[in-house]
């Protein structure tokens, strides 16, 4: 997937079946374009509200997922290349970046109204499978269990239509940063390295993307050590499935009653020395 398009498409011609007519091979390619491609930014396995984890406990996995395609590249590129106008004012900006070494705070919704950030926020993806003989829409199983012990904690089929348009985002800005990047080597020489100060402005802003947040709830297993693996794993392509291990440790112990606010313990404290200054 990271092939540049002419070598993708010379390693087509010699992979695919002979057979193929060119209409087919266009709808590989556009198939190979559309692939997913997932990324996990976060996944914590916890308690609300606790630091520790006991058996029956409520338990939140917390994941923050991304999902992008080489078409979202292409597509900006083919905006950027194809108007002279959007060209220069994306070059304007990425010039003020790095004179400045700074990023300004609205330079995402600078970008966006640029490039236009496709919303698919509670839209449905249909799936490029051209071998299939109808459209489907991408679906997406999340599977959080223990293997060693064959357990399954809990699992959910879902679409990623807002971590896709965050991952659009994403792309968006790693293809600002590049410009920026050029124009510092143009200025300062190829070899030059990248100031720190515009690294790390580059890097808040890629922070800056959003994710789709997914949490999926089950009780925590008997006492003991786990290693959790979440899944998450595609209901149309091979090979885009992610995992990712935690380790849990859950107490054997039976949880108590809260203790109350820290007002509430510093109140009770105040009361118990009133009483002995009382006494005395």
């Amino acid at each position: 997937l990271r092939l540049p398009q002419h070598q993708l498409t010379e390693l087509m011609k010699f992979s695919l079946d002979k057979n193929l007519t060119a209409e087919q091979q266009w709808q590989t390619n556009d198939m190979i374009q559309a692939l997913p491609t997932l990324q996990m930014d976060f996944c914590s396995i916890y308690v609300d509200g606790e630091d520790d984890m006991v058996n029956f406990d409520p338990v939140m996995c917390e994941v923050h997922m991304k999902l992008k395609r080489r078409k979202q590249g292409k597509q900006i590129q083919a905006q950027v290349l194809g108007d002279e106008k959007l060209k220069m004012a994306m070059n304007k900006l990425a010039s003020e970046v790095v004179a400045t070494q700074k990023c300004p705070p609205d330079l995402m919704e600078q970008l966006e109204e640029l490039i236009s950030v496709p919303k698919m926020k509670g839209k449905a993806v249909m799936a490029e499978t051209p071998m299939l003989p109808f459209r489907k829409p991408e679906k997406w199983y999340f599977l959080v269990g223990d293997p060693k012990s064959n357990l399954l904690y809990v699992h959910a089929c879902l679409e990623l239509g807002e971590a896709e348009e965050c991952g659009f985002r994403e792309t968006l800005t790693e293809f600002f940063s590049g410009m920026c990047i050029g124009i510092h080597g143009i200025r300062n020489g190829k070899d030059a390295p990248l100031p720190q100060e515009l690294a790390d402005a580059l890097n808040g802003l890629r922070k800056q993307c959003g994710h789709q947040l997914i949490k999926l709830g089950f009780v925590a297993p008997p006492a003991g050590s786990y290693e959790v693996i979440v899944f998450v794993m595609s209901d149309s392509y091979l090979g885009r499935d992610l995992y990712t291990k935690r380790k849990i440790i859950v107490d054997s112990k039976v949880r108590g009653e809260k203790k109350g606010s820290a007002a509430e313990q510093a109140c009770a404290s105040c009361c118990a020395a009133d009483k002995i200054e009382a006494d005395v």
